[in-house]
């Protein structure tokens, strides 16, 4: 009896002694940070900032316990998160914001615009496939280009099954990131479900857009290095080219090509995220990686982009495996070659 008294005592000192909630100020980053301010510490400027709150109007959530964080506040705090790369503790400490809020706002700014990549992420057909070929082809005269191919990997966090899936020939876990561009640094189309492990080659064979060259649903070619077989539709570099038209071709195919290393760099600088470590599941991964490639089109398409890294052709077109080539694809090799670059 005694026992149940001292407890009662002890929950009305608790109740006393309750501590008062305290609404910090959400204040909008929008109307504090100059337009300089802004684009250092978000990565885009005030305009496309506007612009993407507006597709992410979805993301504030109304409640009847204290005021919903504003949309504006959401979308910079994730931005802030994808561009430094920092711990979402650091990046609540920077916002203002719990660090539990921080990763809510950054799981569904993320959904949002991952659900978003139908409308921003578009392989070209048409007059845009034509477009497309004429801006690769005034970079080395590499003819009837729909883009340029290669793949990525993106650090993450070890995962909690299957890590040997993960672990890469760097020795750490990734997820292996195939993405196609065109010649204004642009993504095309991207896969972003594969372990690290996952060789290049393995990833395109199994992609639904190689399905839609074989099914000849696209008019052109497309740029890869050494690390795919070279097919009708895709077209690698001699690995021992015997005369200076092959040598031609190996010069005009890699000066094309290195395009899309450089939107890979593009990526990484504007996203800290992608170049340092995304600290979440694989599949939280996929999603992160997925905004942050509808983020870089909004920006290329707005010409709000970042510095273009310099990288040299010809180093990064260096093989890591040497898949067999179709005999069509070397046919098809040998008529570009003779055809474009016989004669120059």
């Amino acid at each position: 009896m005694a026992a149940a008294h001292r407890n009662l005592r002890r929950c009305r000192n608790n109740r006393r002694l309750r501590v008062e909630r305290v609404f910090l100020d959400r204040t909008n980053p929008l109307e504090i940070y100059r337009d300089v301010e802004l684009y250092k510490r978000f990565r885009f400027t005030r305009d496309t900032l506007q612009f993407i709150c507006e597709i992410c109007f979805d993301v504030e959530r109304h409640t009847n316990r204290s005021l919903p964080i504003p949309v504006a506040l959401s979308v910079c705090t994730y931005l802030r998160y994808v561009a430094s790369g920092d711990l979402q503790l650091t990046v609540a400490d920077s916002a203002g914001l719990s660090q539990a809020t921080v990763c809510r706002v950054c799981a569904q700014v993320s959904a949002i615009l991952a659900a978003k990549v139908s409308d921003f992420v578009k392989f070209p057909t048409g007059i845009d496939a034509a477009r497309v070929k004429q801006g690769l082809g005034a970079i080395a005269g590499f003819p009837n280009a729909l883009g340029c191919i290669d793949c990525t990997h993106i650090n993450i966090k070890k995962p909690n099954e299957n890590v040997e899936d993960f672990i890469g020939r760097k020795g750490i876990p990734t997820i292996n990131v195939q993405a196609i561009c065109d010649a204004d640094y642009k993504i095309t189309s991207f896969t972003a479900n594969w372990p690290g492990r996952t060789h290049d080659a393995r990833i395109w064979r199994n992609c639904e857009l190689r399905n839609q060259f074989e099914n000849g649903q696209h008019a052109g070619l497309l740029i890869g290095d050494s690390g795919y077989g070279c097919s009708r539709y895709l077209l690698t570099p001699y690995l021992r080219p015997v005369n200076q038209s092959e040598d031609r071709f190996n010069r005009s195919l890699c000066r094309t090509r290195v395009i899309i290393e450089q939107t890979f760099g593009m990526l990484k600088n504007r996203f800290g995220i992608l170049g340092r470590k995304i600290r979440a599941t694989p599949t939280r991964a996929v999603q992160h990686i997925s905004a942050c490639i509808v983020l870089h089109n909004i920006g290329i398409a707005r010409n709000d982009s970042v510095e273009i890294p310099e990288i040299d052709a010809y180093e990064a077109a260096q093989p890591v495996a040497n898949p067999p080539d179709n005999v069509d694809g070397r046919a098809m090799r040998h008529f570009i070659t003779e055809t474009y670059f016989s004669r120059m």
